[in-house]
């Protein structure tokens, strides 16, 4: 099973699969790499997805599969799973109106993220002259973005599909280092 952008559906209704309403994400777990769709939050993703009260996130139309090859856990595609914030390593923004709801600074930096078994090689966006050092310290919530990611990982894993993101978010709390390109 992969999770290209096109191929995210959700439960199959008289005429075929039926779209779930939603952002499409893509969602990495220290164990899996889930697909769905996110119900609209009427606010910009990032700011919801840093809201302290908002402890999980729902994805409905979603599949779900362990990240290694050797996963005793077969791929599978339940309606809908409810995944804990505290889990989510990474999220891609698979939806365009998703992406355009958050809000880069124009400065780009190059640079290598490394969390547990992914390798993040992406753009961070440090406001203004800011060093790249101080990022944490100036952070407002738990997940950052960057862009332009290329997604690695250490260990073999599953065929996820393109393992590119025009944005990721980033759980902050994941990250053992980075460092600039």
């Amino acid at each position: 099973m992969t999770f290209t952008r096109s191929q995210v559906t959700g439960p199959s209704g008289p005429a075929g699969p039926v779209r779930p309403e939603g952002l499409a994400v893509r969602v990495f777990t220290p164990d899996y790499v889930l697909g769905g769709y996110v119900a609209p939050t009427g606010q910009a993703f990032l700011g919801w997805l840093n809201n302290v009260n908002q402890r999980a996130i729902v994805l409905t139309g979603a599949q779900v599969m362990g990240l290694v090859p050797d996963s005793v856990v077969p791929a599978f595609s339940p309606s809908e799973v409810t995944l804990s914030k505290s889990r989510i390593v990474a999220l891609d923004l698979m939806d365009a109106g998703g992406r355009r709801s958050i809000q880069l600074a124009p400065r780009r930096v190059p640079a290598a993220i490394y969390l547990g078994n992914l390798l993040i090689r992406a753009n961070l966006h440090p406001s203004g002259d800011m060093p790249v050092a101080n990022l944490f310290n100036v952070m407002g919530g738990e997940f950052f973005s960057v862009s332009e990611a290329e997604i690695h990982f250490a260990v073999p894993a599953r065929d996820f599909g393109p393992a590119q993101a025009e944005i990721l978010l980033i759980s902050q709390r994941w990250v053992d280092f980075f460092h600039a390109l």
